[in-house]
Formats: C-alpha cells, structure tokens, sequence
C-alpha cells in the first residue's frame, strides 16, 4: 500500500480509497464547511438569553465527550505529525489540524446551543451525522493497511486506535443530540411540542410521531390531545411576514401576489433545494447499480467474481436506497412545512382583508371559497414547485446515462419531449382560466348555499324551499359542465405523459438495434435492461415537467383570484378626528359600578359629530345622501327621521365612515361607536359572548345584570336555567325577531361607548315592551344618557318627541331641526303613566325556538368510525355512481395494469430470444404492447372524468341538498350553519377533486403492484419469498397508520368548520364589527382559529412523511436482500431474469409507495363520504309517510282556517310554544294577531305553516287536514312573509314570482302590468324602474330593510293565493307609508283573501275584521277590534291605550 501519498481516489489493487483522498475529500471539506457555519452560529447566539442552566447530566455528558474529542484530535495531529506512513505529509496534517478545530468549536458549540435553546443543534446533529459516516470509511482504510501483509503495524496501530475511539465519541455526541434538554413537564417545553425538542436523526426518521401513533392505535384523538407544532407556523407571525411585502409588491403585475408569496417564504422554499438534488442523485444511481449487477452475474457465471465487489455492491445497494429515503423525507417535509407556512399566511390575509372590505366587497361570499377551494389549490400545486427544475436537470442527466450506455440513439428521448412539451404548452395555458372558471362556478354555488342556510326559516315559510332545491342543482350542473374544460385539459396532458412513458422506450430502443448496432444487431442484456431502467427513470421527472406546468398553472389561477380580492377597494378613512375636551368614560369595572354623573360633564355642550355640505355615493355614482350637514351634541338624545328609503341607515353609516364621501366633511370624535343596525347581527354563539362580544374590560357581572335588565332579556328568559349561556344559533335563529333585536341592542350599551348609534331599534318590538326599553335605556335616567351621546334613526312618531334633537331625511337630503325639543313626560309611551319597573313587560310561557341548554356542535354528524375505518363507505360511494359504471372502471383498470407491465415482459422474451433474430416480430409486438398501453391509458382516465366523476358529484350534492331542504326548522336552530356550509364546501371539494383521483390511482395502483409481484415471482425466485412478507409488513402497517390518519383527517376537517363559520360571521358583520373598533379582536380570534386547524392540518402531513419513510426503508430492505441474492447466489438466476426483476423492483417500489400513499389519501378522504353519509342518515326529515296525499286543484279556493286544541313546539325535545290553541278564521277574514314578544303570534303562523311539531290537535283550510298533505304543497298554496325578508338570487321578476318563473312549476305565469301594479302599490317602483325595471339583478338594487319589506308585500300580493299569512312585515317601514301600502294592497289585491298578519303597529289593528291576542301561548282575547276595544280590563284594550300619544 504505498501509493497512498496519490490523489486516486482508488488504490491499486484493493477496493479501498487513498489516505490522501480521504484526507482531501473526506475530511477537509465538511471541516471547513463546519467551521464556518460554527462560527457565525456562536456569533448570532453570543448575546442571546440563556434559558438553561450549565448542568445537568445531559450538559456534562456532552461537555465531557467534547472535551475527549478535542484530546484525541490532538493526539491525532500530533501523531500524524510523526507519522512515516506513505501519505502527504501536508495534507494528513492539514486534516487533522481541521479536526481538531472543529472539535473545539463543537465544545463550544454545545455549550452555547444548549443554554440559549431547548431544541437541539441541527448543526451539530448534521456535522456529527455526516462525519461520522465519512470517518467509518477512513476507520475502515486504517484497519485495512493495519492487517494487509508486509506493512508495519505499529505505524498504524496508534493511529487506528485513536480514530476508532474519536469516532465512538462521535457516535455518543450524536446519540446525546438525540435526548431532550427538558422534559414535557418544563415550563420552557410547555407549548414547544415534540418536534421541537427531538433531535435530527428523531425528526428526521419522524420517531417522534410514535407516541401520536400509539395513542391514535388505541383510542380516539381529539383536537385537544393534539399537541403543539412548531412556533413558525403561527399564523400571526406568518401574517406578520407577508402582509408588508404584499404592501410593497402590489404593482408587480398579474402575478404579483405569487411571487411575493413565494419571495416571503423564499427561506424555507430554498432549504428543501439540497435534499432534492441528493433525492435525484441517489435516484438516477439505481441503474448504474443494476448494470454493475448484471455485469457482476455474467462475470461470476464465467467465474472471476469477487467477494469483496460482491460485498461492495451491497453496501452500495444500502447507501442507495437509504439514501433515497431519508433524502426525499426532509425534501417532501420541508415543502410541506412550506405549504403549511403558506397556508397559514394566505388564510390570514384574506381574513383581514375581509374586515376591511367595503359594503359593496362585504356583499359577496368570495372569502370563503378562497380560504378554501383556492388556498387547498395553491396547497396542491406548491407540492409539486421543486419539480419544476428538478425534473428539466434530471432528465439531462439521464440523456447524458442514455448516452453512455447506448449512443447517439439516447437523443431520440427528446422527441416525445418536445412534441409533448409543444402540445403541453397550448393545454397548459388554458388551465389557469378554466381552474378560474371552475372555482368562480363552486364560489357561486357555495354563495346560493349559504344564501339559503342563512335564510331557511323564510324560505319554508314562503314555499321556496323547491325553487332554491332547483336553483342550487343547476348551478351544480353548470359546475359541473365548468370543470369539463378544465377535465379535458388534464385528460390530454395525461395522455401525453403516458405517451411519453410508453412510447419513448420504444423509440430509444429502436435506435439502439437499428441504428447503433449495424449488422450486428444483438443489444447485450445489461444494456438494454440498464437503457429501460434509465428511460423510466427518465419519464418519471419528464412526466412531473409535463404536469407540474399545468398544475401550478392551476395554482396560479388560485393565486390570481386571490390577488384580485386582495384589490378590491377597501373602506376608506374620510372622517377627521377630533380630540375631545371631556374625559375619557371609565369602564364599569368592579371598583365603579356607576355611571358617569351628567353633572360631570362641562356645562357647554361639545359638538361630537359634525357634518358639512357632504355628499355620498355609491362606487357607481349613485346619491346616497345630497348636500347633508348634521351637528350632533356632547350627550344628547339624536333622532333621524325619514319615510322608508329615504337614507336614515345612510346616514348613519356616513357617521361610522362606511360611505364614499364626494363632497364635504364629516368631523367625528369617536373612532369607534356602538352599533345596532336594523337587521341585527348575532353571531352562533351563547347570549352572553353576543353581549359582551369584544369589550375591552370583559364580562362584568353586575353591569351584564344591569343591562340584560333593561333590555328586557331576563323577563324572556326568566324560567330557562343559565339562559345565558345558551347558544343563539346561526344568525340568532332561535330567537325572535325583538329578542334578536334586544339581544344586538344589549350588546350596544355593554360597550359603554361614548357614542352610540341606533338604527330603527324598536321596530321589531310591541309597543309595551317598546316603552319599559326606551325608559330604562334613553328615559331621564336611562343607561345612555349618562354622558352618552345617542343618534336613534326612527320611522315612530310617538318617540320623537323625546328627542333633543330631530333631523329629517327625505329624497336623500337631510334637515335638521332648527331648535331642541323639549322632553315630554314618560307616560307619552308607556302604557298606563308609571314608569320603573312597575310596568316592566311580563315574560310569557313561551320559549325561544329551539333553546338548548349547551352548545351547539357538530357531533350530531361525528364519523364514529373514524378510527378504525368502515368499508361500507366504498359501497355507498360506488353506489353514488351505480353498478354497472363501477364495473366497467375495474376492467379498465385491469386492461391498464396488464398492458403497462408488458413491453418490460416482452422484452425479457426478446432479450432471451436475442434481439437479432426475428427482430421485425418482436419489435412489431413490443411496439404494440406499448401503444395499447398508451391507448387504453387514456380510455381509463377520459371514462373516468367524464362519465364517473359527474355521476358521482351530481347524485352526492342532490342527496345533500335534498336532505337539508327537507330537515325540520328545529334543525337549523341547533346546527351550526358553518357546519352544514362546510358539507357543500369542504366535502364537496374533497369529493369533486381528490377523492376521485385517489379512487383511480388506488386501484390501478393495487393491480399494478399485483401485475408486479407476479412478475418478480417468476424472473427471480428468491426475490418471491419476499411478497409474502411484504404484504404482512403493509396489513400491518395500515392497521397502525390507518387507524391514526383517519382521525388525523376527522380532526383536519372539524377544525376548519369554526373557522369557514367565523368567515362567514366575519362577512355578515363587518361594519358592525368595524363600528365597534372589534377588527383586531376577531382578526386574534381568526387566528387562534387558523393556529388550532394549523395543528391537524401539518400533522396529517407529518404522518404521510412518517408512512413515505418507512415504505422507503422498506423497500431498501428489498432491494438488499434482490442485490444479495443475486451477488452472492449467481446461480440461481441468469443475467435477463435478475434483470426484470431488479427492473421490476424499482418499479415496484414506486407503484407500493404510490398504492400505499394513495389508499391512505381515498381512507382520509372517504371521510367526506362518511360525513356526508351521517348528515343523510342522521339529519330527521319533517316529512312523514302519512304526508301522500295532494291537494285538490286551486285549493285553497275559500281560506277557512280551523284550528282545534293546538299544542305545538319547535322539536319534540322541548316543551310547547302552543298549548291548547282553537281559533276559526272565516274565509275572506282580515285579521291581526296581537302580543307582547315571545307570546306565540308568529308560532300560530309556523303552525299553519307546518313548520311547528303538533303533539295534539288538528289544523284545517278549507275542512283539509293538512296534516295529510306534503308540508311543501301547503306552503306553496299559502302566500306568507316572514319578519325578516327573504332575498332569492336573480332579477326583480325572479323575487316578485319565483313560482311562475321556475320550469317545473305549474303556477301561471304573470304579466309585466301586474308586477309593475303590485310594486306601484308598494311604493317602490319608481325607484326599481329607475335602476333598470323588472330585469334587473335583485342585488344590484341595495335596497333599505324598509323597502326590501315593501318589495316583499309586493311579491305576496302578485301570488294572488286565497290564504296570506304576513309576520311583522313593516316593522321597517314608516307610519304614513305603511298605511298607504296597506290601504293599496290589502285593501285591492289581497281584499278577497284570507289575510292573518302578525302586527306590531296597534293602531292599524282597527281596519281588520278580526284581533286574536295572544299570551302564553293560547289565545287571550278574539272578536272585532271595536269590541275588544270596549272591554274593560281587557288585554286589547290596555295594548291600544299603551300605543303611544305621539302620532
């Protein structure tokens, strides 16, 4: 061995390295490379805090192992420095100078990291790591020239001992990076969670998944078990990284939000590039490894094989593929850290984008399919982002491996390349505005959906339930059609990589026997294996640059909608703020429980709000509000009022800067006031949380007590234990019209704003209830006039003259009132003088719909199995599609499995054969072989797309659809809406998208491992007895990773519903959240919400990394025990068949990882089907079987109502709203139903309806029980308006008679001069044919609360029905307006009819024929209005007297 003073790198005559390569190569550059990045890392950390002590057994065991390093480094220099052995004297010392630097600045490192971190140093993990594999081949190098023959010893053995027992301190110094510095106990490992405290080698290998996995093996997982990921995935500290590069980076182009995306995250994105490139290294190594193997076989056959390249061969084989695996597993990790990172940020953006948006942008439901459909788009498509020039690089250097092995002929891999690269181009292009067009489809249907959830109760009520089933299953199939494009697009490039796969051996092979080999046409066995190897490796990553493209230009469609979003105009600041001379009100904290004094206040009064000569428009230039000019003084009581349309809202929101000023000032000196707006906002969360919402000083007991206390909330809820934390349900659906008011009301004063703004407050309130509320919170003493200012927009006359101060608003022009107004005494509203709580509203018997006594939730449609797994789900999916399409898919599949394994079978054959005999036969079959493959690839996958998907996704949405329009109303009071949206959102995707591609790719994948462990069982006949053993290994396998990534799934899902249901809430109350000066209180919200769906969402990604690692390591270990079968038992195998089967191995490797990673994405993904099963199964229908019979032709023809011995509830868990209810209505009968809130007036309705549960008693019209007729028949029959009006998608034709215009519905269609009489009538169709008449777009008209209640009146009067039945329908409207409508209508159109109408103005009570009182739930009182009018004592008669003398 004495040429070790040579660079080699191989010495003669043995299989080792020289000392002065190793030296150069194995030691001098990691050193160096670890030098320098030790020496900035102690820099960084010098000045650092240092949490951890110095001690501990941990921090002396290190410490001591690196002060042995540092001594046997310098023995080592020392004794190199003596040394006479045959190396470079330069270079040895040189080395060991390095080492022993490197081991002093471990010493040091170690130190330093473990005192100012509790995670372990990644850099010392990794320098340790790779040394200590690179000082094994030196160790070993030493041992070598120790035992070789002729050399003296004891040269060496000084030398060989040291190096041996540094590298056993290596070893330990990386097994002690491995132990946690803290336990889970400490306070500092609290929130860090498991990740971070493992070592490298711990989070490479994931080990720390596997208490995760135990747990999930034996019980279930909550999201509470879950514990803490990595800090960087915050969400606020991710936001807080992209949001000002966004800021800056706004005009960069089209597709400047993605490229600030990817700058921002440009980090992590670049980390993942080293991996990649070893990932494909180790990758194209395998057919160099499989040619040296065959060759190695064909030389032993001849007997000159060598154990000792035997040997090294297998431990190739190791390197190899455990290179692979650990290589692609930190890749694929650091991109999905990315995605998650990215995720986390782009959610955040869009949320707080959503908070800012102006009325216009807040009108559209744009956010929540972009948090979702969009950002799951971005998520799919970034996986791929390394490919993209990692595939180009590695299918050069597998044209240059080509090259080596056959010649000139590897360029002919170029023409699939390029002839698909062309035609990908032009596909490519079209994907990015069909993924557009597809998601701006699923945005529209998913906006209907939530359009229609968030009004359920008032489209029973109206009979629409059939016209919305209809409407949103259209927009479903025109989706569906949406999606084709893109279908075809991706169908193509399919085919394309297919072609490219199958047909590119075909033509490189050609080459080789017809080109290169001349005459002599036989293509050795090696070559030719080696050559298929190579192209398939080839195609793989050439496969990758064909999609990829096409699937980040999807993304970048993602990107785009995002970006135009993020650009819509945001509500711009145009108020200037003044400082206000009064101090700042304190909060009702504990240690003052008073308000603050009026005496407190400077005698001058200081103008707070000041409004000059301003104009406001709409963004297309529509007046709003002309010329206004308003002066609102320090504690005043403000009144606004206008007829209904005129702009008192407007004005309102002018105030709160939610207008575009044109002209003027607005001069204000709050930033945030407290807001009630005519339609109450509630979010789905108990009546406390509504309350105290976003308060600064939180709950305060005594201050909620008196609130709730003047609001009249307690006497509602008197009898309902903890009533206050009792969910409200979506949109406060449990409530009634005035508790929804009160409730929103309530949350106003809790504020203790200095300045409030009430927006038509009590019009949703009797008149009783309507006096005991406005003494206790504006009376002389009330709870706002303490230094409170208050603007109260009205359309009440006998409330105006409590005001300071009147403006008024008509024809968007605002007035006001030259003088104040003088305060009248209390008894001008009350009901009989009194004030106090003496004439405080009595609570009635009635409940709440729907009141629960905990929260809401989704359990109710819980996969119970998700655990461990049901297979009943597969049938109920194939069933989606039917029999006889499912069996076709499978031969399909079988056909596609079958031919794409035989080209590789039919050129053993021909190898066998030899390839220059019958050459014209053979090449015909190869040739054919892999054009069918290519044929029946593309038959599978159009099938597939256009006939199974379809089928599928339109039979599962209808089943969804049909089950929520048929759900009883109790349902909606009780489910969360975010839950039931996130079924047609989130499953829906999931559905449409991915589950089918993980269907397909599961079973071809499933035969196609089948087809290969055919093939491996007969080319090498050992190799067989590894099947068995793999098959154990994967039930095995998926028994423990199944049973946790199931759950993993369930959980990923169930925490994005709170968050897609705190969007939607977000989006439904922004102006009142932005009034309130609550944005950052839900922006924290969001992302706490965001940060808890983070956890599932990264670990499900973290356990796939877990299950791709140990497939990897799994198939390592087959392909070590093929390699030594075959090295080391040549004779049992000739050169082609260990040729197939190695070729098959690696083939095979890909198609398990693929079937395995496939199959756990369909088992994580069935658990939409699962969900959507439950909600089928488990949501109750209010239909019944006895509910067959329909009704006779034009029934109702009279309008007689009967009802006997009502007794009625919301569901039949509660007890009843009605109780012993009988009241017989007359035909052509006018009658008003009257009584203070929560009385049951609007229930007899629902009643009649059949939206209330009868448990005695029947109901009649026209002597029909309609309890034998289908509930949706009744309720199209009856022309009813809920309290709160209902807004269809479409024209003003449209929403004036959705049942003439719906295609499957019989009702006669109406004539234009009808629609244009009923809206005249309404007054409002001057204003309609100013915007565009009958055809225009309903959502365009911004029509007031007030008008879209006239709109509505309208719409009942059109349906000409014989039965109407009207809940509180001008409770927005003004006095004077309403008596003109109703003396148009009520008194023309709906004169013949049967009118029952719930009202809130007694004074219109007297132009029925009949009044019902209503208390407890049965009725009072009944008879003509001028008889009850002269009972003394009686109930009618004390509503009539409390009306109110202000008129």
């Amino acid at each position: 061995m004495n040429h070790d003073h040579l660079f080699g790198p191989n010495l003669p005559s043995t299989f080792d390295f020289t000392l002065t390569f190793e030296h150069s190569i194995l030691t001098i550059p990691p050193s160096s490379i670890f030098l320098l990045f030790a020496s900035t890392t102690l820099y960084r950390l010098h000045s650092r805090p240092h949490p951890l002590p110095r001690s501990g057994l941990l921090y002396l065991s290190k410490l001591t192992l690196s002060l042995l390093l540092t001594a046997f480094n310098l023995s080592l220099l020392i004794q190199w420095s003596l040394s006479s052995l045959p190396t470079h004297r330069a270079l040895a010392i040189s080395s060991a100078t390095l080492s022993l630097l490197c081991s002093i600045a471990l010493l040091f490192l170690t130190d330093t990291t473990h005192r100012t971190s509790i995670s372990p140093s990644l850099l010392t993990s990794g320098y340790l790591f790779l040394t200590t594999l690179l000082d094994i081949a030196q160790a070993r190098s030493l041992f070598l020239r120790y035992f070789h023959p002729g050399n003296h010893s004891e040269k060496v053995l000084g030398l060989t001992v040291t190096f041996t027992l540094a590298l056993a301190v290596k070893l330990g110094l990386l097994l002690l990076e491995e132990i946690p510095k803290v336990s889970k106990e400490n306070e500092l490992s609290k929130n860090a969670g498991p990740e971070v405290l493992s070592g490298a080698m711990n989070r490479t290998l994931f080990v720390w998944l596997n208490s995760l996995f135990v747990r999930g093996y034996k019980s279930l997982i909550a999201l509470g078990d879950l514990e803490s990921i990595p800090g960087k995935f915050a969400s606020q500290k991710l936001l807080a990284r992209l949001e000002p590069r966004w800021e800056g980076g706004k005009g960069m182009g089209k597709n400047a939000f993605a490229v600030t995306t990817l700058r921002t995250f440009a980090g992590i994105i670049l980390m993942a590039v080293p991996p990649r490139l070893l990932q494909g290294a180790f990758t194209f190594t395998q057919p160099l490894l499989m040619r040296r193997v065959i060759l190695y076989i064909e030389e032993a056959s001849g007997g000159s094989g060598n154990g000792e390249v035997a040997r090294s061969l297998i431990g190739a084989t190791v390197l190899i593929y455990v290179g692979i695996a650990v290589s692609q597993c930190v890749h694929k990790h650091l991109v999905y850290q990315m995605l998650t990172m990215i995720r986390g940020a782009l959610v955040g953006i869009i949320f707080k984008k959503t908070v800012g948006l102006g009325e216009k942008g807040l009108e559209d439901a744009a956010p929540v399919t972009l948090m979702s459909t969009d950002v799951e788009g971005i998520e799919y498509g970034l996986a791929f982002i390394h490919d993209m020039w990692a595939s180009p690089v590695e299918v050069g250097v597998g044209i240059y491996l080509l090259y080596a092995e056959i010649g000139l002929p590897c360029f002919l891999v170029i023409i699939p390349i390029v002839v698909s690269t062309v035609l990908n181009e032009k596909i490519a292009g079209k994907m990015g505005p069909a993924k557009m067009a597809w998601n701006q489809g699923v945005q529209e249907r998913v906006s209907a959906t939530s359009s229609m959830l968030s009004q359920m109760k008032g489209i029973k009520m109206r009979g629409l339930a059939g016209f919305f089933s209809q409407r949103i299953q259209s927009l479903r199939d025109e989706e569906i059609k949406l999606s084709k494009t893109y279908r075809v697009a991706a169908i193509l490039i399919q085919f394309m990589a297919d072609a490219v796969s199958h047909l590119t051996p075909i033509i490189v092979i050609t080459g080789a026997i017809f080109w290169t080999r001349g005459s002599d046409r036989e293509l050795p066995v090696a070559q030719a294996f080696t050559a298929v190897a190579i192209i398939a490796l080839v195609a793989g990553p050439l496969a990758n640059l064909l999609a990829t493209r096409a699937i980040l230009q999807a993304s970048l469609g993602s990107f785009t909608r995002i970006q135009e979003f993020l650009l819509l105009s945001t509500k711009s600041e145009y108020r200037a703020f003044v400082v206000s001379r009064f101090p700042k009100r304190e909060t009702p904290n504990s240690k003052q429980k008073e308000a603050v004094e009026l005496s407190d206040v400077p005698a001058e009064s200081e103008t707070v709000i000041e409004m000059r000569n301003a104009t406001f428009e709409t963004a297309d230039g529509k007046v709003l509000l002309r010329d206004a000019s308003l002066s609102v003084k320090e504690g005043s009581l403000h009144m606004i009022a206008g007829l209904v349309g005129s702009g008192k809202s407007s004005v309102l929101k002018a105030i709160m800067g939610e207008l575009s000023l044109a002209q003027g000032s607005v001069h204000v000196t709050e930033s945030s006031v407290a807001y009630c707006a005519q339609s109450p906002w509630l979010r789905n969360a108990t009546i406390r949380e509504n309350i105290v919402g976003g308060a600064e000083f939180g709950f305060d007991a005594d201050w909620f007590a008196r609130v709730v206390q003047a609001c009249n909330l307690d006497q509602d809820f008197a009898e309902i234990l903890d009533w206050d934390n009792n969910m409200v349900g979506s949109g406060g659906m449990i409530l009634s019209g005035g508790q929804k008011q009160r409730v929103a009301l309530a949350r106003a004063v809790y504020s203790h704003r200095r300045l409030v703004l009430l927006d038509d407050i009590f019009s949703g309130l009797d008149h009783k209830t309507t006096g005991f509320v406005f003494e206790q919170l504006l009376g002389t003493n009330g709870l706002l006039r303490q230094a409170q200012t208050v603007v109260l927009t009205t359309n009440q006359p006998h409330i105006l003259s409590q005001a300071d101060y009147v403006s008024t608003v008509e024809s968007s022009t605002l007035k006001t009132a030259a003088k104040e107004v003088v305060p009248p005494k209390l008894d001008e509203i009350t009901s009989d003088g009194s004030s106090g709580d003496g004439n405080r509203p009595q609570s009635s018997d009635s409940k709440p719909a729907g009141f629960s006594p905990s929260k809401a939730d989704d359990s109710v449609h819980s996969d119970l199995k998700r655990q461990s797994g049901d297979t009943s789900l597969y049938k109920y999916y194939f069933q989606s599609v039917g029999w006889k399409i499912t069996t076709l898919f499978v031969v399909f599949n079988i056909i596609c499995a079958g031919t794409s394994r035989m080209p590789q079978v039919w050129l053993k054959i021909w190898t066998d054969h030899g390839t220059d005999n019958d050459t014209a036969l053979y090449y015909g079959i190869y040739v054919g072989f892999a054009i069918l493959g290519a044929a029946m690839g593309l038959a599978l996958v159009a099938f597939f797309y256009f006939v199974f998907i379809p089928k599928s996704a339109k039979h599962l949405h209808f089943l969804l659809l049909d089950t929520v329009i048929k759900a009883p109303l109790y349902f909606f009071t009780t489910v969360d809406a975010g839950v039931t949206l996130n079924r047609f959102s989130q499953d829906l995707t999931l559905i449409d998208q991915r589950l089918p591609m993980s269907v397909l790719a599961t079973v071809f994948y499933f035969l196609d491992v089948l087809a290969g462990s055919i093939i491996i069982v007969s080319g090498a006949q050992y190799a067989a007895a590894m099947i068995p053993l793999l098959f154990v290994a994967l039930f095995f396998l998926q028994k423990v990773y199944l049973r946790t990534s199931r759950q993993m799934r369930f959980l990923d899902i169930e925490a994005k519903s709170p968050l897609y249901t705190h969007f939607t809430e977000t989006l439904a109350g922004a102006m009142t959240i932005r009034a309130f000066g609550w944005e950052q209180a839900f922006l924290d919200e969001n992302q706490r919400r965001l940060d808890v769906s983070q956890k599932p969402f990264y670990l499900m990604y973290c356990l796939q990394r877990w299950l791709t690692v140990v497939l990897d390591l799994l198939v390592a270990g087959m392909a070590i025990v093929l390699v030594s079968f075959a090295v080391l038992f040549t004779w049992t195998s000739s050169s082609s068949a260990i040729g197939l089967a190695f070729l098959n191995i690696v083939g095979f490797s890909q198609s398990l990882m693929a079937l395995v990673q496939f199959w756990t994405q369909l088992e994580m993904s069935l658990g939409a089907i699962a969900r959507i099963r439950s909600f089928v199964a488990d949501t109750p229908s209010e239909s019944l079987p006895s509910e067959s019979h329909p009704p006779p032709p034009g029934w109702p023809t009279a309008g007689a109502i009967t009802l006997s011995n009502i007794t009625a509830s919301y569901s039949p868990s509660l007890p009843p709203t009605l109780n012993s209810l009988s009241l017989s209505i007359p035909p052509g009968s006018h009658v008003a139903i009257c009584g203070r809130t929560g009385s049951g007036k609007s229930s007899t309705l629902l009643t009649i309806l059949r939206l209330l549960d009868l448990s005695s008693g029947s109901t009649t019209i026209d002597s029909i029980d309609i309890s034998l007729l289908p509930r949706e028949a009744v309720r199209t029959a009856i022309a009813s308006l809920p309290q709160d009006p209902v807004t269809l998608p479409g024209t003003v034709r449209t929403n004036l008679s959705p049942h003439s215009t719906s295609p499957s519905d019989s009702t006669p269609s109406i004539s234009d001069t009808d629609l244009i009489s009923a809206l005249t009538k309404a007054r409002i169709w001057e204003l309609i044919s100013s915007r565009g008449g009958l055809d225009v777009q309903m959502d365009s008209l911004s029509l007031s609360p007030g008008q879209r209640q006239l709109f509505c009146l309208a719409a009942a009067a059109v349906r000409k029905a014989k039965v109407v039945l009207l809940d509180e329908v001008t409770g927005s409207v003004d006095f004077e307006t309403d008596r003109e409508v109703r003396r148009g209508l009520l008194g023309g159109e709906l004169r013949e009819c049967t009118v029952l109408e719930v009202v809130h103005r007694i004074e219109m009570v007297m132009e029925y024929d009949i009044v019902v009182v209503m208390e407890g739930g049965r009725v009072a009182e009944v008879g003509k209005p001028e008889e009850l009018l002269g009972k003394e004592g009686g109930l009618f008669r004390g509503l009539w007297e409390g009306r109110g003398k202000g008129r």
